[in-house]
């Protein structure tokens, strides 16, 4: 008797990666904007530490609205932005994601005012995340900072990434 390990939703890397962002709300487009651009060229500078092959065949940025693969669950509004990337097909390349990702997001400087910053791939399988925590209750400043607790405490997890609360400050 021993044990056959399985995967219920074998993962099968995407072609795109994206980031998703929210600054606190009354932020001009115009920021957002700037800082969509600095995301985008944060990705070339990504693409580039891999010179072996380019990785990006093309990236869009999105003001004013965040992406995701199931268009019900998608943000809007002037402090949202996402800049969606296609890379070339996964096995055209020796890069993983995850390995793509972590380049993308070491490059990237976060401004005063920036209140999350999520870069992922697309899922597969049920939808949702893979870990979901819920805090209701009590007063709005404890329960960021209940969150914020939280953030950290997964984040020492290894494989963990993209980590997020989506409670506002303020």
């Amino acid at each position: 008797g021993g044990r056959l390990p399985f995967t219920f939703f074998p993962t099968v890397e995407a072609n795109l990666v994206y980031a998703n962002l929210n600054f606190t709300a009354g932020t001009p487009r115009e920021r957002v904007a700037r800082f969509l651009d600095h995301v985008e060229a944060a990705a070339e500078d990504a693409d580039a530490a891999f010179p072996a092959q380019q990785l990006i065949r093309t990236k869009v940025a999105r003001n004013g609205q965040t992406f995701r693969s199931d268009p019900r669950f998608i943000t809007t509004g002037e402090h949202f932005g996402a800049v969606v990337i296609e890379l070339v097909a996964p096995d055209q390349r020796a890069v993983r994601n995850p390995e793509f990702m972590a380049a993308w997001r070491e490059r990237i400087r976060q401004p005063p005012g920036l209140e999350d910053l999520t870069i992922r791939e697309p899922q597969q399988g049920p939808p949702g995340s893979e870990i979901d925590i819920r805090l209701d209750g009590g007063e709005p400043a404890v329960l960021k900072r209940a969150a914020e607790t939280v953030k950290e405490a997964l984040g020492g997890y290894p494989g963990d990434s993209a980590i997020r609360d989506d409670l506002p400050y303020g």
